[in-house]
């Protein structure tokens, strides 16, 4: 009777074993998961730049012949009537875009044609050339464009004139070259004559 009242004893803690062993086993496996969200934060704040890369136009000196001289810097330039010491200027001002907003961009000068060429009507034009990768991307619209199929001279005075009116920053896509297109009578003021351009950038809301 005290051998089976063991053996009794022993099963039931054998079976108590099990169980314990059972619930251990459902604590390890079983488990809740929790999540939760984290975040990184930053503010790119916007830049507006402008830049001459190409800053100067110099036609030298010369002499007007016949009535006027017609010297322009478009395309691979134009000298006629000019018995001048440069040749054939080809080079207009290049304005870049360093920032990284889309601007509108105003030229002005300092002078007009009469200050600063003086003499009887003279000329002192303007014209916008995309000189990118891709074609007309800087200037989304010029005022007075060299990219179209009839050239467009806009006359520069000492008001600012909006030129461009989407000047884009994108690489490739941020530079525009300033032609100057010059009428000089056979009347026009001696000695050497210098016009200050000013080039303007504001930002595109």
């Amino acid at each position: 009777m005290e051998k089976k009242t063991a053996d009794i004893a022993t099963y039931v803690s054998l079976a108590v074993i099990v169980i314990s062993l059972a619930f251990i086993g459902t604590e390890l496996t079983g488990h809740e998961v929790a999540t939760d969200t984290g975040y990184v934060n930053i503010t790119i704040e916007s830049s507006a730049s402008i830049n001459f890369t190409t800053s100067e136009i110099n036609f030298g000196s010369g002499l007007v012949n016949g009535t006027y001289a017609y010297l322009q810097t478009n395309g691979s330039g134009t000298m006629q009537n000019w018995n001048g010491s440069e040749g054939v200027v080809s080079t207009g001002f290049n304005i870049t875009n360093l920032g990284n907003t889309n601007l509108t961009l105003n030229i002005s000068s300092d002078k007009n044609a009469s200050a600063f060429l003086g003499g009887t009507d003279p000329w002192f034009y303007i014209m916008v050339d995309n000189r990118t990768t891709v074609a007309g991307a800087s200037c989304k619209s010029a005022a007075f464009a060299a990219d179209v199929a009839v050239p467009v001279w806009g006359n520069i005075t000492t008001s600012e004139l909006v030129i461009c009116d989407v000047f884009g920053y994108e690489s490739q896509q941020d530079s525009v070259v300033v032609d100057v297109y010059l009428g000089v009578p056979n009347d026009a003021t001696p000695g050497a004559q210098v016009a200050t351009i000013t080039a303007t950038g504001t930002s595109v809301a």
